[in-house]
């Protein structure tokens, strides 16, 4: 079982994320967060596998909020999932040591298949 953070500063795309994960059996969504701050709160508190991350996110942005989190719990998985899908993008997140990022203009299974490569210990960068 795969415990799940979503952070996200909408409301409506954290509820789309949770619904579309339900029903998968090997996923539990532990918690979310809608702002970078509550991101690193929730999950040094939550300690969840992997954190569903957005980047343009209020009080702190989701790269600077990935890199703490990175700092205290370096074995929690994150994945980028952003509206912005800029040349480069995929190879900052690399660098940042994150494990995948998903485009939300992407297909609906795109999100599945990063978990799903994460899971497994394989890093997902979609383009």
């Amino acid at each position: 079982m795969t415990r799940i953070l979503i952070a996200d500063d909408h409301e409506v795309v954290r509820r789309g994320i949770r619904q579309s994960l339900q029903g998968h059996s090997e996923v539990e969504i532990v918690g979310e967060a809608s702002n970078g701050e509550e991101a690193i709160q929730r999950a040094l508190e939550l300690q969840p596998d992997m954190i569903i991350m957005d980047i343009s996110m209020p009080l702190l942005n989701g790269f600077k909020a990935a890199e703490i989190i990175k700092k205290y719990r370096p074995q929690t998985s994150i994945v980028v999932f952003s509206m912005y899908s800029y040349d480069g993008l995929s190879d900052s997140v690399k660098k940042l040591g994150l494990d995948g990022f998903v485009s939300k203009g992407d297909n609906a299974t795109a999100l599945l298949s990063a978990i799903d490569a994460v899971q497994h210990n394989k890093k997902y960068f979609h383009n």
